[in-house]
């Protein structure tokens, strides 16, 4: 009984730390998305972000296939 809580309490450290990094991963992901959108706006290119999102969801729930590539060429989202 004493091994089994003591593995218990190994793999929820295991998760814990696994959260903390997936944490940091999403913050850094957020950040960085946050800078290309700023130098999208410097540039003057406003992309369609709904739509673009739109697309990405649709692909999720239609794709049957390992394949994350988007139907539409990134340059269809964007205005000037």
């Amino acid at each position: 009984m004493f091994a089994c809580l003591q593995q218990l309490k190994r793999k929820e450290k295991e998760i814990e730390v696994e959260m903390q990094k997936l944490s940091r991963d999403k913050i850094l992901a957020q950040e960085r998305i946050a800078g290309l959108r700023r130098e999208l706006m410097q540039m003057g290119i406003k992309p369609d972000w709904s739509q673009m999102m739109a697309d990405m969801e649709e692909e999720g729930t239609h794709s049957d296939s390992t394949d994350t590539g988007a139907s539409r060429h990134w340059s269809a989202y964007l205005t000037h």
